[in-house]
């Protein structure tokens, strides 16, 4: 008989019958489980999941119960929900895991024939339910191995397949028990391979697939972990079971893999890569020309790739360990990788992990076959290099990457040729997203030592080519719509990144980039990358300086491909002048310079490491900033000059000039501010040469290389030749006289015409307009420059004989036709030049420059548009004109008058051209005029030049633009004193409208301009003493001028103090001008004067309106009484400007001249103020303020705005369909606002403190009154004033008390009375002496006509009563107010917080009310008014903390007995209350009938334990308290300790974790009432609250689960009663009580 016998019993071909019933254990723990197992398939997943829950926890307990319950449900109840069926084989899965070592053998059997039954009774596969009897089996097989793998295999009837769980079953089995297993597989085998030809059906192709797989794998780990190690199984190979699995691979390969399911096609494919691990050599090399062709072509059929490439792999592998070569042998390699090529180059899905790990899996192929196969592999890969798609050359540079770094040992000797493979591509490629994939496998490369081999350098010219990305390269990239791939700035990030690995941590590399890196120094493409090969050039260098490296010190000669030292210096040179470009330029050029001195010239390398670190220091600490480019060019050009100096070598300096005139014409064609840098520096060498021809060469060679349209290389060529000229003035002369020679041929030729003319026009089109200038016989731009800084630049001595014959009158004929901008601006600055250099200082004698006038009218003439030829001057001409003619006016001698007059004529109109720089306050046009002007004043500095300057810019003076006037306004005191002058010579006699004159004039005195303060105020002194010299003028017709007025003197102070940049003090000074004006202006100029003023105080400049509104204040102060019949229209029109004032000081200025006329016409004033609508606009508010800060006005204002307040009609009733409605009244809303208007006002804070009970009073008085009101503003209004009141006290403890609970927005609503509470609360602590007072005014109230004051002054007196400690006769009188009070409904719910409140004052005074106090709380405490009765409650639950327990003891079981029906009351503040007063009673348990008192808190302990975790938190926090308070007196230490620990305030605690806590203390210490507990907590199970319910059931679970046995007898439980009410619970409706239900039932395991 074999192993799983010869064929299977009729029994067990009958259905199974486990007729052998539950494990019972007898006891109530059975009828527990009976229902949870009923109960197991609820509707609400969370209950299902408790529920699991606790049967699983039962289950370790009453393993046998639990699972013998599970498998006699599902048997009796075959026909049950599927999902029901599950969780049960779950819930068995889950205790089997624990517990199977205690399961009883027949159980065991049975629930074996239980999964069988579950897992073949239906033929369709229903996969979570025959999947959950699948575990189970083989669980019970991790115990019983030979009996589940017995019935599995009985399964197998000969030529019938079995179902498909039984073989899914066997395979997970085998595979998770190999040790048991594996030695009785070839018995498996032997009853699956006869019906595997059989399979027909898709699923059971998958699973005998995947089972036989399972075989293969449990195969390999007993090899590995038992066979030869452990002696109690059989030693076997993995090749033993060939015989047995190769049957199933042919069957598997010839008819399964061809499957159209592709889930079967997967997991054969990766079955068929296990199967070959177990086949031996000779069977697997016979299979693989058929084998390896069907996996490559399902990676054509199938989407899911990853299954295919592990058994891919896998087959693979199998032949890489054992170094066989049959993939070469039998052509398979060649369609192997043009198969799993394309593959791997598909990008990964990021979102699908199967993706990634297929790429991945896909990656280590080709490792694998790089073990065996490396050339083919190789050139297989580089021959996909040189294809066009993009997509294929990524991927194949990914896998050549992986392979640089995964497959060292293979690839090898193959470097070389991956390295010429590559390089190719390198040269050519322009696909970024290639180039970066390019980049990381040099840098894997460099690790790996290829940079050595040859085209090494190659590799590394390509990282720098990389490096020399522009910005512009950038920006293009960004500004394409459809952006793909990698971007420039990506590409060019990480090649910096490789080039400094490679330098600083790749040592092997320094061979390779040293000295080659310097041959990328000099071409202009690489010019982007030259801050980070400097970076690594000078790391090498200073590397090898300091070790003193052979190969240190560099033989140009030889390396013909290196740069030459002169070259190399020009190049670093040059661009050192531009130290911030990208990635810190000059900082890694001056670190090269100094790294590779010795190496460049041995003489210059002391002087370098000097003077580079300073200049170094310099660069670090000036950068950023305020940097000064021209400094620093200096420093390097000093820097250029004492290398030159150092060499002192002839030779090699012209080497070095050489160097750069070919740098200049090459590499900086488009960087043309580089080109600059090269001429400039060129001239300097050719300043230190002496070879003539060399110097003529090269100026010629600059004038050949320079774009006469580009500013910056024409000064750079000026600037070369102007150092040139500085030693060699007639050379270089020489050379630019040639161009104009030319040009006067050009000019001659034009002239002739015929043959000569046709020809004028030629030349390269693209130099315009120097080309239309070289056209027109006219010199360049360049040529005109160098004229001027070969006269800037050239010795003073020899110049001035130069200058007219050999310069200017050489430029003449080009000035005068010259039309087009540039030429024009070109020809300034030369003018500029040679004036600066004609100057007697710059000479050192006096000298005059005959042809300056004709310059001057020249430049008038550039700066003037020509409108008939409708050209434009631009902004930069007209500048460089005014700067050039400051330099002519300079010079000797003073201007002609004609002359003077013209160039003022013309520069004047710059007034109106506006600033090109709006957001600046410089205006370069404007201060170049200014420069003109100062140039003409110092060269004649008279008053008759002052007099034409000004009267030039007389008209000026009107504009409405700022900037104009402030340049211009100080012409008019010089028009005004000429006048003065005048006065005799035909002036006119009198001087009309002086106060209008003067009203235009004020606004400047605090102008912006201190120039044009000064001016207005010597105007308006000037205005005045005109009109003084009128009226006081003599009948005569003498011509003495009066002297001045005294009182005019005082002008002088006062200009010299307005130029105070403080704006105060300029308003001082206006203020002083007020008063002067006041003693000066006639009476009937006077309202003119102010009205005209008012204009002012809208004037454009801030400062100067509130200039105006100080003089306006002043004059009202001081002529105030005159102004009556005017004070409603100056009312009117004050807050009316104040609507357009925006500047701060101008406003409050405005004010006080408002409080000015309020004092002279206080009422007229106010009148008027007070008729504004509301709300109050904020000018409005600001008048009354400014009123108010007035001490003789202020009082009287307020006492008028209270009385209204409390006293006025503060609402009317309106009825709509029954509906009253209030409405504010205007009066009492206005006085609302305006008080709190003024209390804004510092100056009021004193006297708000001062009359603090009145003004809180008021105010809360007002809070009631408006509320509910309409419109809501009213409410809001009230409270605002609060608010305001708050802040004018510093009353922060009252701020506090607003601020918290939300009070601020309840005061707003029904519930103010609340606030006010918490209010006054604070008001009684933080203001005690203000308590009488308060009380004073509230208390007649008490009776008031308004509902609303009532109950205002009702809380306000009941919270009095809680801080009224140490006065016992203010108490009395609040006693009596509160005891009067519960006669009014209105106010009875008030006076009875009051009465409540009497524990406050103290156990002694307390009592002194008792009697009084208890009778009227009792007396509400069922009250027909919940809210009544509830504060009856609390009253009682505070009096209770002090009444002397003498006075208790007849009534505190009534008393208990009253409360105890308000525990369950619907109402949550109700059962908080009540909870609370029974708390409140822990007072009593000692001294007022303990005995009674200990019985009552025992007999309430469950209510309170269950309402802990009532749904409402101030019903729990009542319990909280209650049990805390309670605690001590339950005569137990550790049940008052666990109420301290568990309970304390602001505590956490975990609710089912204090029941367990105290199910514990209660069954150590109260046994005997545990039964009590316990059967009242069940009384609940009727609750109308389910939480409490659920309180309940929890708890109970607790009290029985914690009980002993030993114990229990001491009880008088019926279980039983208990165990059936849980069963009936758990079919409650409600989730968390069936939760707590199934939780509880958990903790009975052993009833």
């Amino acid at each position: 008989m074999s192993f799983f016998g010869s064929k299977k019993d009729k029994e067990q071909e009958q259905p199974i019958s486990t007729g052998s019933g539950i494990t019972t254990t007898g006891g109530r723990v059975d009828e527990l489980v009976s229902a949870l197992t009923s109960g197991a398939n609820d509707d609400n997943p969370e209950v299902r999941q408790h529920i699991a829950r606790a049967i699983i926890t039962l289950g370790r307990q009453q393993p046998n119960l639990v699972l013998s319950t599970c498998k006699d449900f599902m048997v009796k109840n075959s026909k049950c929900d599927r999902q029901h069926r599950v969780i049960l084989l779950t819930i068995i899965h889950s205790v089997m895991e624990f517990k199977r070592s205690e399961i009883d053998v027949p159980l065991a059997h049975e629930l074996r024939q239980l999964a069988i039954s579950e897992m073949s009774r239906e033929k369709d596969v229903i996969p979570d339910w025959q999947g959950a009897a699948s575990q189970v089996l083989v669980s019970l097989g991790m115990r019983f191995p030979k009996e589940v793998l017995e019935e599995l295999m009985s399964r197998f009837s000969p030529g019938q397949l079995p179902h498909y769980f039984i073989m899914k079953s066997l395979g997970d089995f085998v595979i998770a028990n190999p040790r048991d297993t594996v030695p009785k597989l070839k018995e498996v085998f032997a009853r699956i391979l006869p019906v595997l030809a059989s399979v027909k059906q898709e699923n059971l192709k998958w699973v005998f697939a995947a089972g036989i797989g399972h075989f293969c794998d449990a195969i390999l780990t007993y090899v590995a972990n038992f066979s030869d190690k452990d002696p109690n199984v059989p030693s076997l190979s993995v090749h033993a079971f060939s015989s047995d699995v190769f049957p199933a691979y042919e069957i598997m390969f010839n008819n399964w893999l061809l499957s159209k399911e592709p889930k079967v096609r997967l997991a054969t494919i990766q079955a068929l890569g296990s199967i070959s691990a177990v086949l031996t050599r000779e069977q697997l090399d016979a299979q693989l020309p058929q084998l390896i062709p069907n996996i490559l072509n399902l990676y054509k059929k199938e989407k899911e790739h990853l299954p295919i490439t592990q058994g891919f792999n896998s087959l693979l592998w199998v032949g890489a360990k054992d170094q066989n070569r049959s993939l070469e042998t039998l052509n398979l390699l060649t369609p192997i990788l043009a198969m799993i090529h394309p593959l791997t180059c598909q990008n990964p899905d990021p979102n699908n992990s199967s993706s990634i790990k297929n790429h991945n899996e896909l990656l280590r192929v080709y490792q694998t076959i790089a073990i065996m196969y490396s050339d083919s592999l190789v050139s297989h890969l580089l021959s996909h290099l040189q294809g066009k798609e993009s997509k294929y050359k990524l991927g194949t540079l990914a896998i050549i990457r992986h392979l640089i770094t995964h497959a060292v040992d293979p690839l090898e000797d193959k470097r070389g040729v991956i390295v010429s493979g590559i390089k190719p591509l390198i040269l050519t490629e322009q696909n970024l997203s290639i180039k970066y994939e390019l980049c990381q496998i040099v840098i894997a490369m460099a690790h790996h030592g290829y940079l050595s081999l040859e085209g090494g350098e190659t590799l590394v010219e390509f990282i720098v080519l990389n490096c020399s990305i522009t910005d512009e390269q950038i920006a293009a990239w960004n500004a394409q719509k459809n952006k793909e791939g990698t971007s420039p700035l990506e590409l060019r990030t990480l090649s910096d990144n490789i080039l400094n690995l490679m330098t600083t941590t790749l040592h092997n590399v320094h061979e390779v980039l040293w000295p080659y890196l310097f041959e990328v120094l000099i071409p202009p493409k690489f010019s982007n990358s030259l801050a980070v090969v400097c970076k690594c050039l000078a790391w090498i260098g200073s590397l090898k300086r300091e070790e003193e490296a052979e190969d240190y010190i560099i033989d140009f000669d030889r390396m013909v491909n290196l740069p030459k030292p002169p070259a190399i210096i020009a190049r670093l040179i040059v661009m050192l002048n531009a130290p911030n470009r990208r990635g810190q330029l000059g900082l890694h050029i001056m670190s090269l310079l100094k790294a590779i001195g010795p190496a460049l010239h041995p003489s210059i390398c002391d002087m370098w490491d000097g003077a580079i670190p300073k200049m170094m220091q310099y660069l670090e600490t000036k950068s950023g900033a305020g940097w000064q480019q021209a400094q620093w060019e200096e420093l390097v050009q000093r820097l250029l000059v004492e290398t030159i100096r150092i060499a002192n070598d002839g030779e090699w300096t012209n080497a070095l000039g050489e160097a750069l005139a070919q740098h200049a014409a090459e590499l900086y064609d488009t960087d043309h501010d580089m080109k600059r840098v090269a001429f400039k520096q060129l001239g300097t060498v050719l300043q230190k040469s002496s070879h003539k021809e060399f110097i003529r060469q090269k100026l010629e060679h600059m004038l050949a290389h320079t774009d006469p349209n580009n500013e910056l290389e024409r000064t750079g060529c000026a600037q070369g030749f102007g150092y040139c000229a500085a030693q060699h003035l007639d050379m270089t002369l020489e050379r630019v006289q040639a161009p104009v020679a030319r040009a006067a041929k050009k000019t001659a030729e034009k002239k002739e015409g015929g043959v000569f003319g046709l020809f004028s026009s030629s030349g390269p089109k693209d130099k315009a307009p120097a080309a239309d200038a070289a056209a027109k016989g006219d010199l360049s731009p360049t040529v005109i420059l160098c004229y001027g800084y070969i006269s800037a630049y050239a010795a003073p001595s020899l110049i001035t004989s130069r200058v007219d014959i050999t310069i200017l009158n050489q430029l003449k004929p080009t000035m005068l036709k010259a039309k087009n901008p540039v030429t024009r601006e070109t020809i300034i600055k030369t003018i500029d030049l040679i004036a600066k250099a004609m100057h007697k200082n710059h000479l050192g004698k006096e000298y005059t420059l005959k042809q300056r006038d004709e310059l001057l009218k020249l430049l008038m003439v550039y700066v003037t548009p020509n409108v008939k030829e409708k050209i434009e001057v631009p902004n930069s001409i007209r500048i460089a004109a005014l700067n050039a003619a400051v330099s002519l006016i300079n010079l000797d001698p003073v201007l002609p008058t004609e002359l003077e007059k013209e160039v003022l004529d013309r520069i004047t109109t710059f007034y109106s051209i506006p600033n090109p720089d709006a957001g600046s306050n410089k205006n370069p046009l404007i201060d170049a005029l200014n420069d003109v002007l100062g140039a003409i004043l110092f060269s004649q500095p008279t008053i008759e030049t002052l007099g034409r300057l000004f009267k030039s810019v007389e008209p000026i003076i009107s504009s409405a633009d700022g900037v104009q006037r402030s340049n211009a306004l100080q012409s008019l005191v010089y028009l005004l004193t000429k006048f003065i002058d005048l006065k005799k010579k035909g002036a006119a006699k009198s001087f009309t409208d002086v106060g209008r004159c003067i009203a235009l004039l004020i606004p400047r005195v605090t102008d912006p301009v201190p120039s044009v303060r000064t001016t207005a105020l010597s105007g308006i002194r000037t205005c005045l003493y005109i009109d003084f010299l009128l009226k006081q003028a003599p009948k005569d017709d003498s011509e003495e001028t009066l002297p001045m007025p005294p009182i005019l003197n005082n002008f002088d102070g006062m200009m010299e103090r307005i130029l105070a940049d403080e704006l105060n003090d300029q308003l001082t000074v206006t203020l002083e001008l007020a008063r002067l004006l006041a003693k000066t202006v006639a009476p009937e100029e006077l309202p003119h004067l102010l009205m005209a003023a008012l204009k002012g105080l809208t004037d454009s400049q801030s400062s100067s309106t509130s200039g105006t509104c100080v003089v306006l204040h002043g004059l009202i102060k001081m002529r105030g009484p005159e102004l009556l019949p005017k004070v409603a229209s100056l009312v009117q029109g004050i807050i009316g400007a104040m609507e357009t004032i925006t500047n701060e000081t101008t406003l409050n200025g405005t004010l006080h001249a408002l409080q000015s006329l309020a004092t002279h016409h206080e009422i007229a004033v106010i009148d008027r103020i007070l008729v504004f609508p509301l709300p109050h606009s904020p000018h409005v508010v600001k008048a009354l303020q400014a009123i108010a800060r007035n001490e003789d006005l202020v009082m009287p204002l307020i006492n008028h705005l209270l009385e209204t307040i409390n006293n006025s009609q503060l609402y009317e009733e309106n009825s709509n369909n029954g509906k009253i409605t209030k409405v504010a009244c205007q009066p009492a809303m206005a006085a609302t606002c305006s008080l709190e208007e003024l209390m804004q006002l510092e100056e009021l804070e004193a006297i708000v403190v001062s009359n603090y009970s009145l003004f809180l009073s008021s105010i809360f008085l007002r809070i009631g009154t408006s509320n509910s009101m309409t419109p809501p503003s009213a409410s809001e209004q009230a409270v605002n004033c609060l608010k305001q009141f708050l802040v004018a006290t510093k009353d922060t403890a009252m701020q506090t008390a607003l601020d918290r609970d939300g009070n601020a927005h309840k005061l707003t609503t029904p519930k103010y009375t609340d606030a006010i509470t918490d209010l006054t609360s604070a008001t009684a602590k933080g203001h005690r002496a203000e308590m009488a007072k308060i009380f004073k005014a509230m208390s007649g109230f008490m009776r008031g006509n308004f509902p609303e004051q009532r109950v205002v002054a009702a809380t306000v007196i009941a919270e009095f009563v809680n801080n009224c400690k140490g006065d016992p006769q203010l108490l009395e009188l609040l006693i009596g107010c509160m005891l009067a009070g519960l006669a009014d409904p209105t106010v009875k719910l008030q006076s009875l917080k009051g009465l409540g409140n009497i524990v406050a004052v103290g156990k002694e005074e307390a009592n002194n009310f008792a009697s009084t106090i208890l009778d009227a709380l009792m007396s509400s405490i069922d009250d027909r008014d919940e809210i009544i009765c509830q504060e009856a409650m609390k009253g009682l639950s505070k009096v209770f903390e002090l009444v002397d327990s003498s006075r208790m003891a007849p009534i505190i079981v009534n008393i208990i007995h009253r409360i105890r029906p308000a525990f369950d009351k619907e109402n949550d503040e109700i059962r908080a209350a009540a909870f609370t007063l029974f708390g409140a009673l822990h007072r009593f348990g000692l001294d007022a009938a303990p005995e009674h008192f200990f019985e009552q808190i025992h007999n309430n302990l469950p209510s309170l334990v269950l309402h802990l975790n009532d749904d409402c938190d101030a019903v729990k926090n009542a319990c909280r308290g209650a049990l805390q308070k309670l605690g001590p007196l339950y005569r137990s230490e550790k049940f008052a300790a666990l109420m301290d620990e568990s309970l304390a305030e602001g505590k956490y605690y975990d609710y089912p974790e204090f029941l367990n806590d105290l199910s514990k203390v209660l069954i150590e210490d109260y046994t005997e009432r545990v039964n009590y507990y316990v059967m009242t907590c069940k009384e609940y199970f009727g609750s109308n609250w389910n939480s409490i319910k659920a309180n309940a059931a929890t708890f109970i679970g607790f009290l029985l689960g914690n009980l002993p046995l030993n114990r229990r007898r001491a009880t008088t439980i019926n279980p039983g009663l208990i165990s059936k009410a849980l069963v009936n619970l758990l079919k409650e409706k409600d989730p968390r009580v069936r939760i707590a239900c199934a939780d509880a039932m958990s903790l009975l395991h052993d009833y």
